[in-house]
């Protein structure tokens, strides 16, 4: 049983829905007028139970307004559903009323069935509104998203990523169970040629994986012709769009579990590293001030887990406590992958991957190091001689961060003393020829020498090694700093 004000209301504008019925362009005049009056006798109710009864009663021939060939009634009557909507203050919509409104957004966001763009912006609109009223129809919902992140409108896709952060924040669970199809409907989003829609990509991406951290690994896909996602926003052209990388990024890893935090924080580590070296302040400001967020949420975790007794109060030494615990955990992963951008030919992002894995094995511990010195100084030696001829004051660099936590020269000779074998240089294993090897397992034991304390003993196998090699024709610079090291005490 309706209200008698419900019911007063439907009688007025029966014969005005009637005139509607007809979707042509026909009397055009007379249907303008109809639906301003069905505007002015529904469109202004602000009672809840009256709004959520004319909903019902009135969802069927409002429809059908919604499919006129005269665009004011399209427009019109959309306005209407959302003004209800709007009035119905979180009251339960029939479910079959909600699933009617729901099925028709996805229809009318077909740009054949819905050709003006405004019009199709105010049907998502409505399902935004229609969230707030949590339906079941979960599926329908995340059809209507994959709609709009595929619309050629910047505005209506705005909207999707607004529906997706309100849609994941609300559905926790669905969200879960679908994680793979909600971050691929973000994809578009984040690659946008729109600034203001890549930021906004990056925050329904945060809320995604905020309710599903399992769905990261695929922003991070790559093939021959496409780099991951989120990989190649670290250098987007926009401040603004690296500042909420940075930021979001930083968020999860803090807010997530201690599984998912170590669990994929190996595939985040190493961008907010990066995100340290940004050519912008502001940007480095806000890296810096995650990785201090991170340590303390690392610190937290040491602590429940009973390893620490007490947190430390020193701000310093909790931020040295908390990244060591979290490099150790994300170390190989995370090393490889510094370690593959750190050979990359643009100059700057070669320099910034350095940079980052410097920062980075500050915090390894002496076990992660030695475990994985061999394939750190293999690489040391190519990027040393990269094309770009601009990063081996950083390799020298890591050399001296590598020595300051190993202390022991014959950790690094095991590894450089094999490659001055006549074997491996007449090979060329290293992929240079036999002067570039030379020269720069010279550099390395010159620069080695001169930081890291040497035994009788380490200093006899260098000699032995180098003696070996005198036979082979070497550059001038090399000759010298081979001598200096033979006649060195």
């Amino acid at each position: 049983m309706i209200a008698v004000e419900t019911q007063e209301i439907i009688n007025t504008v029966s014969p005005h829905l009637l005139i509607l019925a007809d979707k042509s362009t026909k009397e055009r005049s007379a249907k303008r007028r109809a639906i301003e009056a069905i505007k002015k006798n529904v469109g202004s109710i602000k009672d809840s139970l009256i709004a959520n009864e004319l909903l019902d009663q009135l969802a069927d021939p409002l429809l059908i307004c919604t499919e006129s060939e005269i665009e004011t009634v399209r427009e019109q009557s959309l306005q209407i559903f959302k003004s209800l909507v709007k009035a119905n203050s979180n009251k339960a919509i029939q479910k079959d009323t909600l699933e009617k409104l729901l099925k028709t957004i996805l229809y009318r966001l077909d740009v054949t069935k819905e050709p003006t763009e405004e019009i199709r912006a105010a049907w998502m609109e409505l399902c935004i509104q229609l969230l707030d009223l949590h339906p079941t129809q979960t599926d329908l919902i995340m059809n209507v998203i994959q709609s709009a992140v595929k619309d050629p409108f910047p505005e209506l896709q705005k909207l999707a990523g607004k529906c997706i952060v309100l849609f994941s924040t609300s559905y926790a669970q669905e969200v879960d169970y679908a994680c793979d199809r909600m971050v691929r409907l973000v994809i578009p989003l984040l690659s946008h040629k729109h600034i203001a829609i890549r930021v906004l990509g990056i925050q329904s991406a945060q809320s995604v994986l905020m309710a599903s951290a399992k769905g990261l690994p695929l922003l991070f896909e790559s093939d021959e012709a496409h780099q991951g996602v989120v990989p190649a926003l670290i250098y987007d052209t926009s401040p603004l769009v690296r500042q909420q990388l940075f930021t979001s990024l930083g968020h999860l890893l803090c807010q997530w579990s201690p599984r998912d935090r170590y669990q994929y924080g190996e595939r985040i580590l190493p961008i907010i590293l990066s995100g340290v070296f940004d050519e912008l302040p502001a940007v480095q400001s806000t890296c810096d001030s995650t990785l201090t967020e991170v340590a303390d949420s690392c610190v937290h975790d040491l602590y429940e887990a009973q390893i620490l007794e007490s947190i430390p109060e020193d701000e310093k030494e909790k931020k040295n406590l908390g990244l060591k615990h979290l490099v150790h955990i994300c170390y190989d992963n995370s090393l490889n992958d510094l370690l593959e951008k750190s050979t990359d030919f643009v100059a700057s992002k070669q320099t910034t991957s350095l940079n980052a894995l410097k920062l980075f094995l500050k915090y390894a511990t002496v076990d992660d190091i030695i475990k994985s010195i061999k394939k750190l100084l293999n690489h040391l030696v190519f990027v040393y001689n990269s094309p770009t001829n601009t990063a081996q004051s950083s390799v020298i660099d890591i050399l001296t961060i590598l020595s300051n936590v190993l202390q022991s020269m014959d950790v690094f000779l095991d590894v450089l003393l094999p490659k001055l074998d006549s074997k491996y240089l007449n090979a060329e294993t290293s992929g240079f020829s036999i002067n570039v090897t030379i020269s720069t397992i010279i550099c390395f034991l010159n620069h080695l020498l001169k930081i890291t304390q040497t035994s009788a003993h380490s200093n006899l196998r260098i000699k032995d090694a180098l003696t070996k090699i005198k036979k082979y024709p070497l550059d001038s610079d090399t000759s010298q700093r081979l001598n200096k090291i033979l006649t060195s005490e």
